[in-house]
């Protein structure tokens, strides 16, 4: 018999807009004027901010809470690849305005799959998808997923996803690993740093059927294959990207424009990025996604020998195992130290 596939999602920003709600009806109550983007870390923050907190021991503000746009199409689309389970840590006196909410707001939940409690660490399941880092990092789960939210920004070295259609097609990656493939798609190199991904990349483009997509950051200290701006102007491209992410409290993107033209050369775009930004490629032109592989010890040499500050140096390194757990989201693997581009490269 076919094991069923389990996802766990979370509820309070997930699926309902809990910080949303707060913060308007906080300025509604103070007259305030804080945004949701205000809240930049979990927890206490040490301003007007944090007198929302008490809502959510609140059971009229629970069951009042709205719904996020589009959560209800994506449990109806979820269900249909899924099984799936609900893990909320409400408040005990908020819980039945809380199960009422999602039976009435979810109807394709199961209500016995509806789960009370913190102790997300001791869920088993295929997949988790919640926006708190802690759950993320000590769940038990195989695929740990982080939704992004302001608060989490600043988070790196998970897989993590920022629409619904995203961890959508996450889930359909790790269902059907090999789906057919344009031979024109563009190829996109993920894996842990220092496994040698840019080594790969300079012998891709070398056969001249490859150019490798230039990115934008707001690292000004990043190195080549990105264009530097400000945190303005990235914000003020963000409609151009056809993926961003977040790294070490910097900002990554990759233009739509950028990627077409090399369509219109003729050749394969390719691209290095995280497991995320490779999501999005596969979303959107349906990318090749070839995990670069190396051992630890290689990884780690490599790094210590950048001279990077330290901070990133540890995080590099710290996020290594994580990022290889990511192998198995690929529709390939090759070596990044004895990579052959005839191990990629099939003449269509």
């Amino acid at each position: 018999m076919k094991k069923t596939f389990k996802v766990v999602v979370d509820c309070d920003d997930v699926l309902f807009d809990c910080n949303g709600y707060a913060v308007t009806k906080l300025n509604r109550e103070k007259e305030y004027a804080y945004k949701k983007e205000d809240i930049t870390a979990w927890g206490e923050l040490g301003c007007g901010l944090d007198e929302r907190l008490i809502y959510f021991r609140d059971p009229v503000f629970v069951r009042d809470m709205p719904v996020l746009p589009k959560a209800r199409e994506f449990i109806q689309a979820l269900s249909r690849r899924a099984e799936i389970f609900i893990a909320t840590s409400v408040a005990a006196e908020c819980a039945g305005e809380r199960v009422s909410s999602i039976i009435r707001n979810f109807p394709e939940i199961n209500p016995e799959n509806i789960l009370i409690g913190t102790r997300k660490d001791m869920l088993k399941a295929d997949m988790l998808l919640d926006d708190c880092p802690d759950h993320i990092r000590s769940a038990e789960v195989t695929y740990p997923v982080l939704f992004r939210q302001p608060w989490n920004l600043s988070v790196s070295g998970v897989i993590s996803t920022t629409t619904y259609r995203e961890f959508l097609t996450l889930v359909d990656m790790v269902q059907k690993p090999e789906p057919e493939m344009d031979p024109m798609s563009p190829v996109v190199l993920v894996g842990p740093s220092g496994a040698g991904k840019n080594r790969v990349a300079t012998a891709l483009e070398e056969t001249g059927r490859y150019r490798r997509v230039m990115g934008y950051t707001t690292n000004a200290g990043s190195r080549a294959f990105y264009r530097c701006v400000s945190w303005e102007q990235f914000h003020y491209k963000r409609n151009d990207f056809v993926e961003t992410s977040s790294y070490m409290g910097e900002m990554y993107g990759t233009c739509r424009e950028d990627v077409e033209s090399v369509f219109r050369e003729g050749r394969i775009p390719l691209l290095v990025m995280d497991i995320n930004g490779a999501v999005n490629m596969r979303l959107e032109y349906g990318a090749r996604i070839i995990f670069v592989s190396a051992g630890k010890e290689e990884c780690i040499r490599d790094i210590l020998s950048r001279g990077l500050p330290l901070e990133e140096t540890i995080r590099r390194i710290s996020s290594i195992d994580g990022e290889m757990k990511n192998e198995t989201l690929c529709d390939m693997t090759v070596s990044g130290t004895g990579f052959r581009v005839s191990s990629l490269e099939k003449t269509p």
